[in-house]
């Protein structure tokens, strides 16, 4: 995880296309840029296998980045990998949605996304 995470912030496209691993088995084509980001700072907050003896593993992680314009986001993902030929690479993953909190101000429905996805609350996690 680290490492793809590394290969985002330095734009190494080739590796981030030889650690994906497409459903269907083979190399695909995988968008891997976004040149109106920069990732500042990556956390994993949970991991699940991915020992030396395991053959699959999940991460989940918070990839911090800002935008060209100066907005600051956060990417919260729970990624699959699985070990192929005594190498990690990444299977899928999913978007994870922040939970409410309960004891937090409420959220108005034009305010902007406590997720950080500098969208309205109605056009993100409010829905």
């Amino acid at each position: 995880m680290r490492s793809r995470y590394t290969a985002h912030v330095l734009d190494a496209h080739a590796y981030l296309r030889a650690t994906h691993a497409p459903p269907d088995g083979k190399q695909g084509d995988l968008a891997v840029a976004s040149p109106t980001l920069t990732w500042t700072r990556l956390e994993i907050t949970d991991t699940c296998g991915g020992g030396a003896g395991d053959d699959e593993g999940t991460v989940e992680f918070r990839a911090h980045y800002q935008t060209k314009n100066g907005a600051v986001g956060v990417h919260h993902e729970r990624s699959r990998f699985r070990r192929v030929e005594n190498r990690w690479v990444y299977v899928d993953g999913e978007l994870v949605r922040p939970t409410p909190n309960p004891s937090a101000a409420k959220v108005g429905r034009n305010d902007a996304c406590p997720c950080g996805s500098e969208r309205k609350y109605k056009r993100c996690c409010g829905r």
